[in-house]
């Protein structure tokens, strides 16, 4: 939920919301509680042992800041693209619907940065599964700067998602049990 003061800030600068209107009837945005039972914990501190996908990613001028490193968003941008790659290949039908069937959002999301990488280098962007919940999985990311046969890791991260529907486009959306093929999916590759 936005915090109240933040809230508040809003009602004074910019009038009172629908969003407002909704938190006040007692509605929230589904966060980090509502993800229901843990089913699967990766065993591992270190690394999550179930890797889904991985890709390169080239880099240039345009991923840069200026400072001239790698801007941190990139980061993010990657972990996306493998999440919504991975997900569209066991049920497309979940992103050709527009949400009509439900949707995944992001909950929260988090990268640790070690090192910084350049534009033009190559990023290798692992993806793992770290925990599945009853309505949400939690993902792991690992990035590392890749030139011919040496490997420089860059950094380490994570993404929770949940599953959701709403009952029309105006409405808060709700946590409900992951979709059918992909839990399927999933007991193929974990015992949960």
């Amino acid at each position: 939920p936005i915090p109240a003061y933040f809230l508040d800030f809003l009602e004074k600068y910019q009038g009172k919301s629908a969003l407002m209107t909704r938190l006040e009837k007692s509605h929230h945005y589904p966060g980090v509680k509502d993800l229901g039972t843990l089913k699967y914990e990766n065993p591992s501190k270190i690394r999550p042992g179930i890797m889904l996908s991985e890709r390169v990613f080239d880099t240039g001028m345009h991923n840069g800041n200026a400072v001239g490193n790698l801007y941190y968003s990139n980061y993010y941008d990657w972990q996306s693209n493998l999440m919504e790659q991975y997900l569209y290949q066991l049920a497309p039908e979940i992103f050709i619907n527009n949400g009509r069937s439900g949707e995944f959002i992001s909950i929260e999301s988090s990268v640790k940065h070690l090192q910084e990488a350049m534009p033009f280098e190559n990023i290798l962007t692992r993806f793992y599964i770290d925990r599945i919940y009853e309505y949400g999985v939690r993902f792991h990311f690992e990035y590392y700067s890749v030139n011919n046969n040496e490997k420089r890791k860059l950094a380490y991260g994570f993404n929770t998602v949940i599953w959701c529907r709403r009952k029309d486009e105006k409405s808060v959306p709700v946590a409900q049990h992951l979709p059918e093929k992909i839990t399927e999916a999933i007991r193929n590759l974990v015992t949960v």
